[in-house]
């Protein structure tokens, strides 16, 4: 884990060999500037040793593989595709492991181009090559193709990842140095636990990750772990704690630019679900810019969702719509079909409905139904209830819209999903006061707002209390610590604890700096201190306790 010391050690060992250095050092130093983050030099690194005389069959194909990782953490995927296809060639017939390698590589990269509809046809090939490797290499082809086949909505995958993770949760350092390029076992048993709503699962196997990073100094695998268990807390309510995960991921995107357009992409939920749409705009502009240009590219599925619930939020409901037959078309296209990966079938369901274009709710619909019966998770199964209420509720039939909210509320109750159950909690409450029933709206929508309240979901709430104030409901006078930091506070509080200076947190918040500055002013006299200094100190203290 002393990577740090590693690098300074064969970095001297490469200048005293000078041109004559052996092509086995030279790749050892390469991995160590790739774990390190430092993607330019690991590229120049491992070019070199492809430029060692009388290089062998095998360590030509390992040093492609590595450079292919150098060049995608740089950004380059299509070069880097192009090195993980000569390492294959080179592997093959005679060293298959190598080429399970290369190949689970290959598919790894494959997938922000192509989703699981370019890369499960390789992690089929790896698979079946790794049938005569070790245990270990099997189980990592076993658990890249059961998450590949989990995201296109086969849930086959699932039983095998749950087996693969014990390994990883007992030696997290030998997983998490895979997390400098890739998500590792660990980080593909966290994304497919918070995808069926196992987020204590999700939570423990970020958290093993992200000390074992710290430990080591990784600094690209912090930023992974940060976004990955980001999406855990949207989901969970915990959106602070998202914007803290987000920042600082963002604040390491030298170092791992691929992960900065998934922190501006987690920013912009973190904000949309806090009711805060200026902000929630800036940083989806900002992942817009961050974006590959290709417009089939994977993660535009997320960014087109977020595009549509800001066009529906300024009421611009056919451009919503427009969106939506976009995202649809190319998760189709991707493959990228399991509805509780991108949670954006409810939100097109109500564009749709509000479009008058009720075939395209009705077929939204029916994709949510046929994967809610084979997959474990609770939301498709929620979203499928709601939407059947909400066609209740237009032909006029009220028992079977307050039938089918109760349904859903249970089930969102069940989800540990507070946000999820907030939402469908306010849509019963505000059917039940239209219908004349204030008392029975009421400890509804006290709930729903309770719950909104502890997320910091200021817009919900907004909408929750004014609609508890129509059903003649008090609302609860909430009592503030004058010395708590305020919800933008914290959050100034946790990027200076880091060491940002305030000039950088301005401008990632996209604030002036004097508001920063007065924000800060604010933090030193609350906690009795007087410097960022001494915040980073206090925070180093309360971390050590």
């Amino acid at each position: 884990g002393a990577i740090a010391r590693a690098r300074e050690h064969l970095s001297a060992a490469v200048d005293v060999a000078g041109s004559r250095a052996a092509a086995d050092l030279l790749m050892d130093l390469g991995e160590v500037l790739l774990d390190s983050g430092d993607g330019r030099a690991a590229a120049a690194t491992f070019r070199r040793v492809l430029e060692v005389p009388d290089l062998s069959d095998q360590q030509g194909s390992a040093a492609h593989r590595m450079l292919g990782r150098a060049l995608f953490i740089r950004g380059s995927v299509r070069e880097a595709g192009e090195a993980f296809r000569s390492a294959v060639a080179g592997a093959l017939p005679s060293d298959k492991s190598a080429a399970v390698r290369a190949l689970l590589d290959q598919a790894f990269i494959s997938w922000p181009s192509g989703g699981p509809a370019l890369a499960t046809p390789m992690l089929r090939q790896a698979r079946e090559l790794a049938v005569e490797c070790s245990t270990t290499l099997r189980v990592r082809a076993d658990t890249a193709w059961a998450f590949s086949a989990f995201v296109g909505a086969d849930p086959a995958g699932i039983r095998v990842i749950d087996a693969a993770v014990q390994d990883a949760l007992a030696n997290p350092e030998a997983d998490t140095t895979d997390f400098a390029w890739s998500w590792g076992t660990l980080g593909t048993y966290g994304n497919m636990a918070k995808w069926t709503e196992r987020f204590a699962d999700a939570t423990r196997a970020y958290e093993i990750g992200m000390a074992a990073a710290e430990r080591m100094g990784l600094p690209v695998a912090i930023a992974a772990v940060a976004v990955m268990h980001g999406d855990t807390c949207l989901r969970t309510g915990r959106l602070q704690e998202a914007l803290h995960l987000a920042d600082r991921a963002t604040i390491l995107a030298d170092l791992a630019p691929e992960r900065a357009f998934w922190a501006a992409i987690i920013h912009a939920y973190a904000l949309n679900e806090m009711g805060q749409m200026d902000e929630c705009a800036e940083w989806c502009r900002r992942s817009s810019a961050l974006a590959d240009p290709d417009e089939n590219w994977a993660g535009r599925v997320w960014l087109l969702h977020l595009e549509a619930v800001l066009a529906m939020h300024a009421r611009q409901t056919a451009e919503a719509c427009a969106l939506f037959d976009r995202l649809r078309a190319l998760a189709s296209q991707l493959q990228i079909l399991e509805p509780c990966i991108v949670p954006w079938s409810g939100d097109a369901i109500t564009a749709y409905l509000y479009g008058g274009r009720i075939e395209d709710a009705l077929a939204v619909l029916e994709s949510l139904d046929s994967m809610a019966e084979r997959l474990p998770c609770r939301f498709p199964r929620i979203v499928a209830i709601g939407a059947r209420a909400a066609f209740k509720q237009a032909e006029g039939d009220l028992v079977a819209t307050k039938r089918l909210l109760d349904e859903a509320v249970e089930l969102a109750t069940e989800s540990q999903m507070p946000l999820l159950e907030a939402r469908i909690r306010h849509r019963l409450g505000a059917q039940l006061r239209k219908s004349g029933q204030d008392r029975a709206a009421r400890p509804v929508l006290k709930r729903a707002l309770e719950l909104a309240e502890a997320c910091g979901a200021e817009g919900l709430a907004g909408k929750v209390g004014e609609e508890l104030k129509l059903a003649h409901g008090r609302q609860h006078r909430q009592v503030t610590d004058p010395d708590a930091l305020t919800p933008a506070e914290l959050r100034v509080s946790n990027l200076a604890e880091l060491g940002i200076k305030p000039q950088l947190i301005a401008r990632q918040l996209f604030v002036s700096l004097n508001t920063i500055e007065t924000h800060l002013q604010h933090i030193y006299r609350k906690l009795r201190i007087n410097s960022q200094r001494e915040l980073i100190a206090l925070a180093r203290h309360r971390e050590a306790s």
